[in-house]
């Protein structure tokens, strides 16, 4: 108890805060794996008290930073598990629901979750940046987006890397779209499906007459546009080669998350990588509460000395040398 001298009035002490605060968060896709970052955030976000002041999201992060914003994830687990009973991969050409249903499936779930009251909160909410990849017009879509696809796919296994510069060589190039301002306009679900969006799974769309598909293809995990503070950076998948800086906290699943990227067919699947995410959050807090965070490592979660296939330390002395 503390006694002010000059009201006379007696108090608790503020308590200082028990470990990393984070001004920013960052979601990668990993489409149905992203449930894994549901669940972690799910788990770690009130006793750590996050409340970031911006977000940037690609892919299937993008439903997810919504979800966070109105806090909504368990009812986006909740009807995806839903939908996910009665969908099927493939239909037959003739069925009005297309060969590949899954953007009918997203879409149903994503107007579900967002409706009027959600998209207040996410218009409300902090600036959310969703990256989209804007497809150059000298070429066809289907040719544009078949080139980004492979290039991606390339350069991440020769890479493995979050950040990528290959497809831009191709003319391929990072679009920005402000989620709050989506939101308040009544593009919510429209912007969500869009970050999702990967042919021939999704069809071909265009976002403010910019053809777009899936922003993986310029970053896994892109920064704020703005960025001061310390990072959450939550990784659906493993990455060697990340951009660190002071600050910025990358977290990976403890195991290979139990969920096909595009299936529709196993709803106990999700289930089980939210209940992933949960259990890794607890063990993130373990860290948190010891001040065990450490920006120059990736911290898989159970396993502290994983470095990835192709971990350059010299890129962390480097640095630390310019700091």
């Amino acid at each position: 108890m503390q006694k002010d001298e000059l009201t006379g009035e007696v108090h608790m002490p503020i308590a200082p805060p028990l470990g990393m605060r984070f001004d920013q968060l960052v979601l990668s896709g990993g489409g149905t794996r992203c449930f894994w970052q549901a669940g972690f955030l799910n788990r770690v976000r009130d006793e750590i008290g996050l409340k970031p002041r911006r977000i940037a999201c690609v892919s299937g992060g993008a439903m997810v930073a919504a979800g966070f914003t109105a806090r909504l994830g368990p009812e986006i687990l909740r009807l995806t598990k839903i939908q996910f009973r009665h969908s099927r991969n493939f239909h037959w050409p003739t069925s009005h629901l297309g060969w590949m249903p899954h953007e009918t499936a997203y879409r149903s779930v994503v107007e579900k979750v967002f409706h009027d009251e959600a998209e207040r909160l996410v218009a409300e909410g902090p600036p959310t940046e969703v990256v989209l990849t804007e497809l150059p017009a000298r070429y066809p879509e289907a040719f544009a987006a078949t080139v980004s696809m492979l290039t991606y796919l390339i350069e991440r296994a020769i890479k493995d890397s979050t950040d990528k510069t290959w497809t831009r060589k191709w003319g391929m190039r990072e679009l920005r779209v402000d989620m709050a301002q989506a939101a308040r306009e009544g593009r919510l679900s429209e912007l969500i499906t869009s970050a999702a969006r990967i042919p021939p799974v999704f069809q071909f769309d265009c976002w403010d007459d910019f053809p777009v598909i899936d922003g993986g293809s310029m970053s896994d995990a892109p920064m704020p546009s703005e960025e001061s503070g310390n990072t959450l950076c939550l990784l659906a998948s493993y990455f060697s080669h990340l951009p660190h800086k002071k600050g910025r906290i990358f977290v990976m699943p403890s195991e290979t998350i139990p969920t096909g990227k595009i299936d529709l067919t196993e709803s106990q699947e999700i289930q089980d990588a939210w209940d992933l995410g949960e259990r890794d959050g607890e063990v993130f807090l373990e860290m948190w509460r010891g001040g065990d965070l450490d920006w120059r490592v990736p911290h898989k979660i159970g396993d502290p000395d994983w470095r990835g296939r192709r971990w350059r330390p010299e890129v962390i002395e480097e640095e630390l040398s310019e700091g």
